[in-house]
């Protein structure tokens, strides 16, 4: 840090005014170091502005760079010192008006230095830095910077360096969505040499803090035991227990019994019809929050022995304030920040928190502003149903699609729910007890399917909203065996406590056990995190009488509703809102797709309206998550994509209100995408994929996208 410190005085000395005395140069040297060491090398200049900077003489420039010199920082640091003296030794010849620019490119060139030798207090990279390379690294922060008392935590994170440095464009944090988008949180930006990219992992989430998390049944799942684990599961199923989460998982946070699966974190596989269903579903969600809460696996320990609970200090402006200590350490007086899902929530809360470092801001397929937990499940259900509208409405106009039903595919949808409904219903056959027992059945539920529905339509490369058409086809085939193996392939994902790879499927035993046990998503750690941000506590009562009530307006996708209100409403830490997140000076861009199930299109709209000095960009595309080069409209959505890349690089917003236009419909017959997959198998293979086996997954036809895909690829995967 003295090299920087020294040397970006001497930079500065030879655009102060003339008159200064040489005498106050070293009280000037010392404040520039104290701040360039603080992580406000930028605010050295208005003390130059302001007449505080006293002027160097050439001996003082001469000492200033033999004791840059003299400081072993490593070669980056004085490629930067070479960099920033090439500018300075020319300022004093230059026209008064070209003064002020050199000055900054004298400063961007110091900062680059920094960001490869930073406060080591704040950030320890685990190896040298180098241009157009990746490093990762620890950043040490206080878990309450409010309380001196509290004790430190370590957070995770990694950088992608310009291939040109300084980066021209400066430092750039991304954030792919989740909650638990993690410091591999992807950029092209450091490989075209514009900026210095950063991410990590949040609080609570990959190597930061304790992990937000079960792992008690994987820990037994790819152990050695893990046959005879299942082989005993099989005895009890066969004995004529009815087995339960706590079979599968010792984890105190996972669900409990009386839970449902909860697709994408969002939506409740429950019949949101039945009162008393959903009324078990908030009883269990309440029940393992107070669980999960009291856990000792996230007590720590202060000075003095204060203890501290590490749930109470996952929320969003935590990570705000995480993110601020890496700008800090590495000296960037602003940043850059690209958002995706629920990292609008993150990058917009830190525009409005610390607007003054904010230099870009993109925000892609937005969380509600209003921080209402209530409002955001209800925009997100809506949200959903203008997805499966659009589903319906192509289908209705392609004789191929699977549910064209003479241009009424919303009838074929109507029907099946009331079959599900039905006496008899729809199902697949359980694990048999015996041999001389004929297997039972277990039933496809309507809450089953919404979620399921939901999950393949969070795609957006439009793959598996084909895959969904299919399978919903399948659903009300007038043969058994092909409607069976429909419900097949979506108990699969559903029912799969491991997931649909992980090979355990648990309503072969006759319950649906799916992510209860908080194995294969972010559900638990959305719940601790979202619960703390947004306001809104209910009891099970109220949740209920709730719920019902939005049965009334919402129908099917009230699931979505219940799904993620059940997560917050009785969450033990009290809410830690930010207000309402905005900032009527920010230019942010907003960018959405029309028909997101996840990130409603009116929360886009609601988070512009919180920014209201920038644009908002509309793609009528489908999917969570705005992604340019999709297959089924490459061109409508490449319109939308050269606006972002142009605001990323000049900070010129592109027209408020443009809406690029999706001219062509989702390919939603099974052949439109030219699939090479072979359509008809005989009968022997559809009745062998029926069949229960736990050593063997069937999933998908078409692993296109998926939710989690496109949650973690946001919109600055961009090319021009």
């Amino acid at each position: 840090m003295l090299l920087l410190s020294g040397f970006l005085a001497y930079a500065l000395c030879f655009v102060a005014a003339e008159g200064e005395q040489v005498a106050r140069r070293t009280s000037s040297l010392r404040r520039a170091s104290t701040l360039v060491r603080n992580g406000q090398g930028r605010s050295i200049k208005k003390l130059r502005q302001s007449g505080t900077l006293g002027v160097a003489d050439s001996k003082m420039a001469d000492e200033a760079t033999a004791e840059a010199m003299a400081a072993a920082m490593g070669d980056t640091a004085y490629a930067a010192q070479e960099n920033a003296e090439a500018i300075a030794s020319q300022l004093s010849s230059d026209a008064p008006d070209s003064q002020e620019a050199s000055t900054e490119q004298a400063e961007q060139a110091l900062e680059s230095g920094v960001i490869f030798s930073p406060d080591s207090k704040l950030l320890v990279w685990d190896k040298t830095p180098q241009a157009g390379k990746t490093s990762k690294g620890w950043l040490t922060v206080p878990l309450d910077p409010d309380d001196t008392s509290s004790p430190p935590i370590k957070v995770r994170v990694q950088a992608w360096f310009s291939t040109v440095q300084p980066a021209p464009l400066g430092l750039l944090y991304t954030h792919c969505g989740g909650p638990g988008s993690k410091k591999k949180c992807p950029s092209d930006w450091a490989d075209q040499g514009s900026y210095d990219v950063f991410s990590m992992d949040q609080r609570g989430d990959g190597q930061t803090g304790p992990s937000i998390g079960c792992k008690g049944m994987s820990k037994w799942a790819k152990g050695p035991h893990a046959q005879s684990k299942l082989a005993d599961l099989k005895k009890q199923y066969d004995k004529g227990h009815r087995l339960s989460v706590h079979d599968f998982t010792d984890c105190p946070c996972a669900m409990g019994d009386g839970a449902h699966p909860i697709a994408n974190g969002v939506s409740a596989a429950v019949d949101p019809s039945q009162k008393a269903e959903v009324k078990l579903h908030f009883q269990s969600l309440s029940a393992r929050s107070r669980r999960c809460y009291e856990w000792s696996n996230w007590k720590l320990t202060g000075k003095g022995g204060k203890a501290y609970n590490f749930l109470d200090y996952v929320g969003t402006d935590r990570v705000v304030g995480d993110i601020d200590a890496f700008r800090r350490a590495v000296g960037a007086s602003k940043m850059s920040l690209i958002g995706a899902g629920y990292g609008t929530l993150v990058a917009g809360m830190y525009a409005t928190m610390l607007p003054g470092n904010v230099d870009k801001l993109m925000l892609n397929s937005a969380m509600d502003p209003a921080l209402d937990a209530v409002k955001l499940a209800k925009e997100t259900a809506s949200g959903f149903a203008r997805s499966v509208r659009r589903l319906l409405q192509d289908c209705s106009v392609q004789p191929g699609c699977p549910i064209y039903n003479n241009g009424n595919p919303a009838a074929v949808l109507e029907d099946l729910y009331k079959d599900l409904r039905s006496e008899h219903g729809l199902g697949a056959p359980q694990a048999p007890i015996s041999d001389a027992v004929e297997a039972a059945h277990f039933r496809l539920t309507p809450g089953l399917l919404t979620s399921w529905l939901l999950r393949h339509l969070s795609d957006n490369s439009g793959g598996e909203w084909t895959v969904a058409a299919e399978v919903l086809g399948d659903l009300t085939d007038d043969s058994k065996k092909v409607r069976t193996k429909a419900v097949t392939t979506v108990l699969n994902d559903m029912c799969a406590p491991l997931g649909p790879d992980g090979k355990v499927f648990s309503w072969h035993y006759g319950v649906c056990i799916g992510n209860q046990v908080e194995e294969t998503d972010g559900t638990l750690l959305q719940s601790a995190i979202l619960a703390t941000d947004y306001a809104g506590r209910y009891t099970v009562e109220q949740a209920t009488r709730m719920a019902m009530a939005a049965y009334a307006e919402l129908g099917e996708y009230t699931s979505v509703y219940i799904g993620y209100l059940s997560t917050m409403c009785s969450w033990p830490t009290l809410p830690q809102p930010a207000g309402t997140i905005g900032n009527p000076k920010i230019k942010a861009l907003v960018i959405s797709n029309l028909y997101d199930p996840v990130s409603a299109y009116t929360s886009s709209q609601a988070m512009h309206q919180a920014f209201p000095a920038g644009s908002m960009v509309t793609w009528q595309g489908v999917g969570h998550i705005f992604m340019p080069n999709i297959a089924y409209d490459k061109e409508g959505a490449d319109s939308c994509n050269k606006g972002l890349v142009h605001f990323m690089k000049s900070a010129e917003l592109p027209q408020n209100g443009k809406v690029c236009l999706n001219r062509k419909p989702l390919p939603l017959s099974p052949k439109g995408w030219n699939d090479d997959t072979d359509d008809d198998e005989d009968e022997d293979s559809a009745d062998e994929e029926t069949k229960p086996k736990v050593e063997k997954s069937r999933g998908l036809r078409i692993q296109i996208g998926m939710a989690t895909l496109a949650m973690i690829v946001p919109a600055f995967l961009l090319h021009t």
